[in-house]
Protein backbone atom coordinates (compact mmCIF):
# COMPACT_ATOMS: atom_id res chain seq x y z
CA UNK A 1 0.00 0.00 0.00
CA UNK A 2 1.46 3.47 -0.76
CA UNK A 3 0.07 6.20 1.22
CA UNK A 4 -3.39 6.00 2.77
CA UNK A 5 -5.95 3.14 1.81
CA UNK A 6 -8.23 1.47 3.82
CA UNK A 7 -9.71 -2.31 4.24
CA UNK A 8 -13.24 -1.95 4.82
CA UNK A 9 -15.74 -5.09 4.92
CA UNK A 10 -17.91 -4.01 2.14
CA UNK A 11 -16.52 -6.43 -0.68
CA UNK A 12 -18.27 -8.17 -3.44
CA UNK A 13 -15.63 -11.11 -2.82
CA UNK A 14 -14.19 -12.38 0.50
CA UNK A 15 -14.12 -10.34 4.01
CA UNK A 16 -12.76 -7.09 3.09
CA UNK A 17 -11.87 -5.08 -0.12
CA UNK A 18 -9.52 -2.00 -0.45
CA UNK A 19 -10.89 1.83 -0.48
CA UNK A 20 -8.86 4.04 -2.26
CA UNK A 21 -10.00 7.95 -1.94
CA UNK A 22 -7.88 9.50 -3.71
CA UNK A 23 -5.59 7.09 -6.35
CA UNK A 24 -3.28 10.28 -7.00
CA UNK A 25 -1.31 9.60 -3.87
CA UNK A 26 -2.74 6.59 -2.39
CA UNK A 27 -2.76 3.13 -4.11
CA UNK A 28 -2.04 -0.34 -4.20
CA UNK A 29 1.31 -1.75 -5.42
CA UNK A 30 2.71 -5.14 -6.16
CA UNK A 31 5.86 -5.91 -5.95
CA UNK A 32 7.63 -6.28 -9.72
CA UNK A 33 6.05 -8.61 -12.04
CA UNK A 34 6.93 -9.55 -15.33
CA UNK A 35 3.55 -9.50 -17.25
CA UNK A 36 2.41 -12.30 -20.00
CA UNK A 37 3.49 -11.68 -23.61
CA UNK A 38 0.97 -14.36 -25.51
CA UNK A 39 -2.34 -13.69 -23.35
CA UNK A 40 -4.00 -12.20 -20.46
CA UNK A 41 -6.79 -11.93 -17.98
CA UNK A 42 -7.56 -9.10 -16.14
CA UNK A 43 -10.43 -9.18 -13.88
CA UNK A 44 -11.63 -7.49 -10.57
CA UNK A 45 -14.30 -6.14 -8.62
CA UNK A 46 -15.10 -2.89 -8.59
CA UNK A 47 -17.10 -0.47 -7.09
CA UNK A 48 -17.50 3.59 -7.80
CA UNK A 49 -19.82 6.43 -7.93
CA UNK A 50 -17.89 9.37 -9.45
CA UNK A 51 -15.20 10.08 -12.25
CA UNK A 52 -11.72 9.74 -11.24
CA UNK A 53 -8.61 12.34 -11.38
CA UNK A 54 -8.27 13.34 -15.34
CA UNK A 55 -11.35 11.90 -15.42
CA UNK A 56 -10.59 8.70 -15.85
CA UNK A 57 -11.40 5.98 -12.46
CA UNK A 58 -7.77 3.92 -12.87
CA UNK A 59 -8.46 -0.04 -11.80
CA UNK A 60 -5.39 -1.17 -12.81
CA UNK A 61 -2.23 -0.68 -14.92
CA UNK A 62 1.12 -1.60 -15.21
CA UNK A 63 4.24 0.69 -16.69
CA UNK A 64 0.67 2.76 -17.83
CA UNK A 65 -0.45 2.11 -20.92
CA UNK A 66 0.89 -0.89 -21.78
CA UNK A 67 -1.09 -2.78 -19.80
CA UNK A 68 -4.51 -0.89 -18.26
CA UNK A 69 -7.74 -0.78 -17.07
CA UNK A 70 -10.13 1.90 -16.66
CA UNK A 71 -13.73 3.40 -16.09
CA UNK A 72 -14.35 6.44 -18.78
CA UNK A 73 -16.04 9.86 -17.64
CA UNK A 74 -19.22 7.82 -18.99
CA UNK A 75 -18.84 5.16 -16.82
CA UNK A 76 -17.59 2.59 -19.59
CA UNK A 77 -14.75 -0.32 -19.32
CA UNK A 78 -11.67 1.64 -21.35
CA UNK A 79 -8.50 -1.31 -21.52
CA UNK A 80 -5.60 -2.06 -23.41
CA UNK A 81 -1.84 -3.30 -24.08
CA UNK A 82 0.88 -2.66 -25.83
CA UNK A 83 1.06 -5.38 -29.10
CA UNK A 84 3.62 -5.60 -31.29
CA UNK A 85 5.03 -2.25 -30.20
CA UNK A 86 1.82 -0.33 -30.81
CA UNK A 87 -1.10 0.70 -27.93
CA UNK A 88 -3.99 -1.08 -28.42
CA UNK A 89 -7.01 0.52 -26.61
CA UNK A 90 -10.48 0.83 -26.89
CA UNK A 91 -13.33 1.60 -24.91
CA UNK A 92 -16.69 -0.46 -24.30
CA UNK A 93 -19.95 0.35 -24.83
CA UNK A 94 -22.32 -0.06 -22.52
CA UNK A 95 -24.88 1.00 -19.18
CA UNK A 96 -22.69 3.37 -17.02
CA UNK A 97 -21.24 1.19 -13.73
CA UNK A 98 -20.51 5.05 -12.03
CA UNK A 99 -23.71 3.55 -10.23
CA UNK A 100 -22.73 2.95 -6.43
CA UNK A 101 -22.73 -0.97 -6.97
CA UNK A 102 -20.19 -3.88 -7.30
CA UNK A 103 -19.33 -4.91 -10.64
CA UNK A 104 -16.80 -7.27 -12.03
CA UNK A 105 -14.64 -5.93 -14.60
CA UNK A 106 -12.57 -8.81 -17.28
CA UNK A 107 -10.13 -7.73 -19.79
CA UNK A 108 -8.68 -10.93 -21.87
CA UNK A 109 -6.11 -10.86 -24.90
CA UNK A 110 -5.79 -14.26 -26.65
CA UNK A 111 -2.96 -13.12 -29.06
CA UNK A 112 -5.78 -12.03 -32.20
CA UNK A 113 -8.32 -9.84 -30.08
CA UNK A 114 -8.91 -7.60 -26.81
CA UNK A 115 -12.18 -8.85 -25.34
CA UNK A 116 -13.99 -6.75 -22.77
CA UNK A 117 -16.55 -8.14 -19.54
CA UNK A 118 -19.37 -6.53 -17.21
CA UNK A 119 -20.61 -8.55 -14.18
CA UNK A 120 -19.72 -11.83 -16.88
CA UNK A 121 -21.13 -10.40 -19.73
CA UNK A 122 -19.27 -9.76 -23.09
CA UNK A 123 -19.85 -6.08 -23.78
CA UNK A 124 -19.48 -3.99 -27.28
CA UNK A 125 -15.63 -2.83 -27.71
CA UNK A 126 -13.66 -5.55 -28.85
CA UNK A 127 -10.40 -4.44 -30.52
CA UNK A 128 -8.69 -6.68 -33.06
CA UNK A 129 -5.19 -7.15 -32.14
CA UNK A 130 -2.11 -9.52 -33.36
CA UNK A 131 0.88 -10.09 -31.48
CA UNK A 132 2.90 -10.03 -28.40
CA UNK A 133 1.93 -7.60 -25.46
CA UNK A 134 5.28 -5.82 -24.33
CA UNK A 135 6.11 -8.50 -21.48
CA UNK A 136 7.28 -5.54 -19.27
CA UNK A 137 8.37 -6.45 -15.62
CA UNK A 138 6.81 -3.74 -13.36
CA UNK A 139 4.77 -3.20 -10.43
CA UNK A 140 0.90 -3.42 -10.97
CA UNK A 141 -0.36 -0.54 -9.32
CA UNK A 142 -4.46 -0.11 -8.25
CA UNK A 143 -5.82 3.07 -8.31
CA UNK A 144 -2.93 4.88 -10.23
CA UNK A 145 -1.59 5.34 -13.71
CA UNK A 146 2.22 4.98 -13.49
CA UNK A 147 2.52 8.43 -11.08
CA UNK A 148 0.43 10.83 -13.67
CA UNK A 149 -2.50 12.61 -13.28
CA UNK A 150 -4.65 10.02 -13.80
CA UNK A 151 -5.94 8.08 -10.09
CA UNK A 152 -8.92 7.07 -9.09
CA UNK A 153 -11.64 8.60 -6.38
CA UNK A 154 -13.73 7.20 -3.82
CA UNK A 155 -13.16 3.61 -5.28
CA UNK A 156 -13.51 0.09 -4.04
CA UNK A 157 -11.84 -2.75 -4.96
CA UNK A 158 -11.81 -6.23 -4.57
CA UNK A 159 -10.57 -9.89 -6.02
CA UNK A 160 -7.62 -8.39 -8.01
CA UNK A 161 -6.33 -11.23 -10.23
CA UNK A 162 -4.00 -12.11 -13.76
CA UNK A 163 -4.08 -14.56 -14.88
CA UNK A 164 -1.36 -15.71 -17.99
CA UNK A 165 -4.14 -16.93 -20.29
CA UNK A 166 -7.49 -15.55 -21.66
CA UNK A 167 -10.09 -17.21 -19.57
CA UNK A 168 -12.91 -18.05 -22.11
CA UNK A 169 -16.88 -17.01 -22.00
CA UNK A 170 -17.88 -19.54 -19.95
CA UNK A 171 -15.08 -19.43 -17.33
CA UNK A 172 -15.69 -15.56 -16.99
CA UNK A 173 -19.19 -15.98 -16.21
CA UNK A 174 -17.97 -18.52 -13.69
CA UNK A 175 -15.95 -16.11 -12.12
CA UNK A 176 -18.64 -13.85 -11.60
CA UNK A 177 -21.35 -16.80 -10.58
CA UNK A 178 -19.37 -18.63 -7.85
CA UNK A 179 -16.55 -17.57 -5.06
CA UNK A 180 -14.69 -20.96 -5.93
CA UNK A 181 -11.05 -20.71 -7.74
CA UNK A 182 -10.42 -21.56 -11.24
CA UNK A 183 -7.85 -23.70 -13.16
CA UNK A 184 -7.63 -22.78 -16.96
CA UNK A 185 -6.44 -25.86 -18.39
Amino acid sequence: IVGNCQSLPDSARYANCLYIADGLTNYGKTPTLTMPKEQITMSCWYKAAVTGYGDYQIVMSAQGDHYEMSITPQGTLRTGFRIGGTRKCDNASHTSILDGNWHMLTTTYDGTSIHRYVDGALVNGSTAATGEMSGISAPLLIGNYNGTTYGNKNMYMSDVRIYATALDATEILDLYQTRASMAHT
